[in-house]
């Protein structure tokens, strides 16, 4: 193999590793949200997940989130959408939004170790946000509270 063919396959697979890395990084900084949610006077960065796979896992395996980020599960209809805390690695609030985006249910500073326990709203819920620990308590959310996005 001549010595430019040799440079060439170098140069070649030293910018692939550049282009995967700076891939990697950017996409681990945060979880790539891309629409904002208000509730109240606060922001929320969202994700919006609608596909089942997505919704299956959710923030399992995320290392972590940014302080005003989320994930918010859309779903077709209300019902009384369960989830649980599977290779989950950081607590989070969840809250449950009925059809109308009003707050039907909180539950607060859930821990990865809450797993296999499921938590289930007790009304109807169609949207369910995924956040960080204690943004419900900082954000003062309460039941019938409604969210845009």
């Amino acid at each position: 193999m001549s010595e430019m063919r040799r440079k060439n396959i170098f140069l070649a697979t030293l910018f692939s590793v550049f282009l995967t890395s700076y891939f990697f990084y950017i996409s681990s900084d945060g979880i790539g949200a891309a629409k904002e949610l208000t509730l109240g006077e606060h922001k929320i960065l969202i994700r919006e997940v609608f596909s089942d796979e997505d919704k299956a896992k959710g923030l399992s395996g995320v290392p972590n989130i940014k302080s005003n980020e989320g994930m918010l599960f859309v779903f077709d209809e209300p019902d009384y959408h369960s989830f649980w805390m599977k290779d989950m690695l950081f607590p989070i609030d969840i809250i449950w939004f009925d059809e109308n985006k009003k707050v039907v249910h909180i539950e607060k500073n859930v821990s990865p170790d809450t797993y296999p326990r499921g938590f289930t709203p007790g009304f109807p819920a169609q949207y369910v946000l995924e956040t960080n620990a204690g943004i419900s308590e900082e954000y003062n959310v309460n039941l019938g509270d409604r969210a845009e996005w």
